[in-house]
């Protein structure tokens, strides 16, 4: 009876690990990539409703309403009294991220359709990015792989 023991060179397995500790690196990036294009993409909303928050006229006893500006994605709502001041976020057909102003007790609301448009695309792109990184060092494994083999084969 004869047996075939296939033996893998010691630094081939090196190099694989290598590579391994390489994917796990790159799909870190990422997601911390995407993750903090979110947070930023949030936070650019945030600020954009605390300046025009700050552009409304508050209201007294003698003018109760007042003409507001806004543009057209953003909802104002004035209201006597606030329960909740700050940032929240409200959750209907879209998101809607909120802050309410206790300074002129507005409230704007801006929806978050467009951040998850954008976000999604980049998501998009970032994976298929990462699915070419994977096929390009899938493909450096297998050339490596069949060099060390054509150089050690016996014959």
């Amino acid at each position: 009876m004869q047996k075939i023991k296939e033996t893998t060179y010691p630094g081939l397995k090196g190099v694989r690990r290598y590579g391994l500790i390489l994917v796990g690196t790159l799909a870190v990036l990422h997601l911390v990539a995407y993750f903090s294009i979110r947070w930023v993409e949030t936070n650019e909303i945030r600020n954009e409703l605390v300046q025009w928050s700050q552009t409304l006229p508050a209201t007294s006893a003698t003018q109760p309403t007042a003409e507001v500006h806004l543009p057209q994605d953003i909802f104002a709502l004035h209201v006597k009294t606030l329960d909740r001041t700050g940032f929240y976020e409200t959750r209907t057909d879209e998101g809607y991220l909120v802050y309410a102003n206790p300074e002129n007790n507005y409230i704007l609301a801006k929806s978050k359709e467009s951040i998850n448009r954008e976000l999604t695309n980049f998501a998009i792109t970032l994976g298929s990015l990462f699915a070419g990184e994977l096929v390009l060092l899938f493909g450096w494994w297998m050339f490596a792989k069949a060099k060390v083999r054509e150089l050690f084969e016996v014959v």
